[in-house]
């Protein structure tokens, strides 16, 4: 067995798993007969294993070397070479003399252990991540089990199916009846105001099929869709949104309409009609990525729809690129993973889930920024890309780029830097700080990068770019198809036609502001952030700030008396429920943030409600950065905060003095409820959205 024994450390050491078929099958007769002889030392066992262990374990060992030699193992481990599996398949056959058989087994014991110990310790590391983010807290247990729970009572149990079916009409019906009750209203008082927005908003009849004739005529359409246009943008030229409308001057939204009217009918697919088309967005992808090259000339990149579309072909091409650097028969059943913190943008788990990769989530730090020891762990031999986020879009915090993309690189992996929020912000910040400095590919090992022209570059919407280190890295990202009957097709990005209308304004957008004003920009906004964020933190003890930096050395401008220096990373202010003591001694732990954000919705405000932990945040803008704006909020909330904070009174009753309804309501019931009917309800509510009725 001694034979044997060596040709299976051999093939447990390699530091790969076994692929082909082969190996499955040799792999079960080693255990097997090793199994057999652990049992006891039978002379039937003797015999079996001189008969049958030896060719198992050559198959098995050759087999496993020629597969592994024909690929580079991700992680970096040894792969042995093919004159060492025939060498092992030759021992393991017994054509080995006694002395040479006693010092392989000498040089197996020096390979066991190791062996041993990385295989437990993997399996180790394996398992407690897997724990630790299935479980990472009671309440995420809890809700796990219950989901669990909920699912196979729904399968086994027709009356438990039933009765959820039931509840989930009652909730469809009760969320259709809200949409059209706000719809309706749209928080106006007066019941002219209410009547003249309903002309003005809806068409009558509804418009459910295509009319027969048209209902009004070109110039009558036209006014009507200024009316409503006009209504609409009354709900954020008042500075209350998070977000969504990132500049909104009249001069400038004029001019990307003028560019966008010109070029209306144009299509990039035909570049031999609009050559100019094809220009501008190759102008667009090149001034973006001079601010984010970081000294490369190399970076190249694409124009895509949206930060949503320019994330999923970044992790394509790192899944093609991985894919076709592997033989058919390492990448045969393998699924690549991609590794990216709890706190990444939904659109890396949409990317995921459309691309065939497992994404594996990692926690975040107490500083809402992603936990690097938690994603070495999770790295392995089917990973291809890591995922930072500068900023993360629910508490604004950058991530460690540069630890990321050092594993990144040490791994010989991809790194995805997401800077769809900050990638027109943080080159023009004034700041040395290493957060804000180390986060583009003037990092080692950054490959890739999503920045939205449409956010801080102040295009219209529909306007993003994807960047990569290399061209070599974006071909993958292409679909080419040479052999249909209409022709050679190729597409850079994901949809065959596109809109030359909003690339046009894109570009009329970027050379109309120029570096000087884009930085203007930037550094207001940072600053309204700033501001906000210092206010929060020295006037309203009830909450706490999230993802924020907070230093004793920091400037006092703007800070409102703060004790300590707070500072955002970018431009995003996001608040939690304090749960420690306030300084006039009571808690606050009974406070519902989600309550406060119906009562800045009472306020005019629209602001982003968030979760795990809940939260609320608000994404400056130049909008926000108008004089009053930021004053404004802060007096909100303090009153928002006040009316939320249940009395001593109604504490020690069982009816709270703040009615739980609006997002209080709904984010309650989708932290107690199980996953499943939380989807189903969202799936609803995007149903009702899509209706007519």
């Amino acid at each position: 067995a001694n034979d044997g024994s060596f040709a299976m450390v051999v093939v447990l050491s390699g530091g790969s798993p076994p692929r082909a078929a082969g190996v499955w099958i040799g792999a079960g007769v080693v255990a097997a007969t090793w199994g057999v002889l652990w049992v006891g030392d039978a002379p039937w066992a003797r015999a079996w294993c001189t008969r049958l262990w030896r060719p198992a374990a050559a198959v098995l060992c050759a087999t496993w070397h020629l597969a592994a030699s024909s690929r580079a193992d991700p992680r970096g481990a040894r792969v042995p070479s093919i004159p060492e599996a025939i060498g092992v398949a030759w021992a393991a056959l017994g054509g080995a003399t006694r002395a040479q058989r006693c010092a392989r087994d000498a040089a197996a014991l020096v390979l066991v252990v190791p062996a041993c110990v990385a295989s437990a310790t993997r399996l180790r590391r394996d398992l407690a991540f897997g724990l630790a983010t299935t479980f990472s807290s009671r309440a995420c247990l809890k809700k796990t089990c219950l989901t669990w729970a909920l699912d196979l009572a729904q399968r086994c149990v027709p009356a438990v199916a039933r009765t959820v079916d039931a509840k989930l009409d009652k909730v469809r019906r009760d969320l259709k009846a809200s949409l059209r009750h706000a719809s309706q209203h749209d928080g106006h008082d007066g019941e002219e105001d209410r009547k003249d927005e309903d002309e003005s908003l809806v068409l009558r009849p509804a418009c459910a099929e295509l009319p027969e004739t048209p209902l009004l005529g070109a110039g009558a359409l036209a006014e009507r869709l200024r009316r409503v246009g006009a209504a609409e943008d009354a709900r954020w030229q008042t500075g209350k949104a998070s977000g969504a409308v990132y500049s909104g001057e009249d001069e400038h939204v004029e001019l990307c309409s003028a560019a966008y009217a010109a070029f209306a009918v144009s299509n990039p697919l035909h570049a031999d009609l609009w050559p100019s088309v094809n220009r501008m967005e190759a102008e667009v992808i090149s001034m973006v990525a001079r601010l984010v090259d970081g000294g490369d000339p190399g970076v190249c990149g694409a124009l895509t729809s949206g930060g949503t579309e320019s994330i999923i072909l970044a992790v394509k091409a790192h899944r093609d690129r991985f894919f076709a650097g592997a033989s058919s028969s390492s990448s045969s059943g393998r699924r690549g993973e991609v590794v990216a913190c709890v706190t990444a943008h939904a659109a890396v788990d949409k990317a995921c889930d459309l691309l065939g990769l497992t994404l594996r989530k990692v926690p975040a730090t107490d500083a809402f920024r992603v936990d690097v020891r938690a994603m070495r762990r999770a790295i392995t031999a089917d990973t291809i890309l890591l995922y930072a986020s500068a900023p993360a879009f629910p508490q604004g915090a950058i991530d460690d780029v540069a630890a990321v993309a050092a594993l990144a690189h040490a791994r010989g992996l991809g790194c995805h830097v997401d800077a769809c929020l900050g990638g027109l912000v943080l080159p023009f910040l004034d700041d040395s700080s290493s957060h804000t400095n180390t986060w583009h590919f003037g990092v080692p090992g950054v490959t890739s990068m999503s920045v939205d022209t449409h956010k801080y570059g102040y295009a219209p919407k529909g306007s993003s770019v994807v960047l990569y280190r290399d061209a070599a890295l974006r071909r993958h990202q292409y679909f080419c198809y040479p052999d249909w009957p209409g022709g050679l097709y190729a597409t850079p990005t994901i949809p065959g036609s596109r809109s030359g209308a909003v690339i046009a304004a894109t570009w009329a957008s970027l050379v109309a502001l120029g570096k000087t004003e884009l930085r203007t920009r930037a550094r207001a906004v940072h600053a309204t952030a700033n501001y906000i964020a210092r206010r929060v933190a020295a006037e309203i003890p009830e909450l706490q700030l999230l993802g924020a930096r907070t230093s004793s050395s920091s400037a006092e401008e703007g800070g409102g008396g703060a004790k300590t220096g707070v500072t955002v990373d970018a431009m995003i202010v996001c608040v939690g429920v304090a749960r420690p003591p306030c300084e006039h001694g009571t808690t606050t732990s009974r406070l519902n943030i989600y309550t406060v954000n119906d009562r800045m919705v009472e306020r005019g405000w629209s602001l982003n409600a968030l979760q795990h932990p809940p939260s609320l945040h608000l994404c400056c803008t130049v909008q926000t950065a108008r004089a009053g704006v930021a004053d404004t909020f802060v007096e909100d909330l303090k009153a928002a905060v006040a009316l939320a904070t249940p009395t001593e009174a109604a504490s020690t009753t069982s009816s709270s003095a703040t009615p739980v309804d609006g997002s209080a309501a709904i984010y309650g019931m989708a932290a107690s409820m199980p996953a499943g009917p939380v989807e189903a309800v969202m799936c609803a509510y995007t149903d009702i959205q899509l209706s007519v009725e």
